[in-house]
């Protein structure tokens, strides 16, 4: 058995025991690494950026006086958007996680799963 670390693991192509011959191919690697920083980008603007705005706008906006039914729209907007942008980001990770076979990251998965349930505790479903 060899090392599943370093060139070994990152290796990719295709033999042909029938002739001998090695294909190589780097498509997946690109794939792989190009779905994984689109999981990590779309994930950081949802959680990161648009879920704190729109939290921000629901608490301080609406101490404006005349921004009475514009704050909560602005609010909803930002919320739904964040909320769809989650849903394309958690669908990419689930995408990594089935084309990913024998490998995985539990520290990064616990903790998404306790993000989760904080929010469940919390009562922000």
């Amino acid at each position: 058995m060899h090392a599943l670390s370093g060139p070994n693991f990152n290796s990719f192509g295709r033999l042909d025991f029938r002739s001998g011959k090695i294909e190589e191919s780097a498509s997946g690697k690109v794939n792989s690494r190009t779905t994984i920083i689109a999981h990590g980008i779309l994930k950081v603007i949802s959680w990161g950026i648009l879920m704190p705005i729109g939290a921000l706008m629901a608490r301080y906006v609406k101490l404006f006086n005349g921004a009475d039914p514009l704050w909560f729209y602005l609010h909803v907007t930002c919320q739904c958007f964040a909320y769809f942008v989650g849903v394309v980001g958690f669908g990419t990770g689930l995408y990594l996680g089935a084309h990913s076979s024998g490998i995985q990251y539990n520290a990064h998965r616990c903790i998404g799963i306790n993000l989760r349930e904080m929010r469940k505790i919390s009562g922000r479903n």
